[in-house]
């Protein structure tokens, strides 16, 4: 696709393509399409939760049809229940492989807009453009 020349243009051209998405799922919405996907939809979320409910009771872990096999996988997931008991202990054994690096970014700017500064982090910018139509 090519823009325009000017910027204003170009802008003018992205929110027409944007009203004309808009308007196309809209349309979408309306059809009786739609309506059978949706419902297509709601139907295989509850045959997929009475099949983990049959698995469950029966204890299986796979199990197929003439069309299909479904196997059910489990694995572990943590989350902090007592906060200084875990850090602590991660401390106490560096066992820093336990954590997963992320920083929060609202602690960070509160920080700086305190006078502190965070050594050893870099700051970088995410761009987004949003087009909206103007009323």
């Amino acid at each position: 696709m090519k823009l325009p020349i000017t910027l204003g243009l170009s802008i003018d051209k992205v929110c027409r393509l944007k009203i004309d998405v808009d308007l196309a799922k809209k349309a979408l919405e309306k059809s009786p399409a739609y309506k059978t996907v949706v419902k297509a939809e709601r139907l295989l979320s509850e045959g997929t939760d009475l099949l983990m409910d049959t698995f469950g009771a029966e204890k299986l872990n796979q199990a197929a049809g003439r069309q299909g096999i479904a196997v059910i996988t489990y694995s572990d997931r943590y989350q902090i229940t007592d906060s200084g008991a875990f850090y602590g202990y991660v401390e106490e054994h560096k066992a820093s492989d336990l954590l997963q690096r992320r920083i929060n970014a609202s602690a960070v700017k509160e920080r700086n807009a305190n006078g502190e500064d965070i050594p050893g982090l870099a700051k970088y910018e995410v761009v987004k453009l949003t087009v909206k139509e103007l009323s």
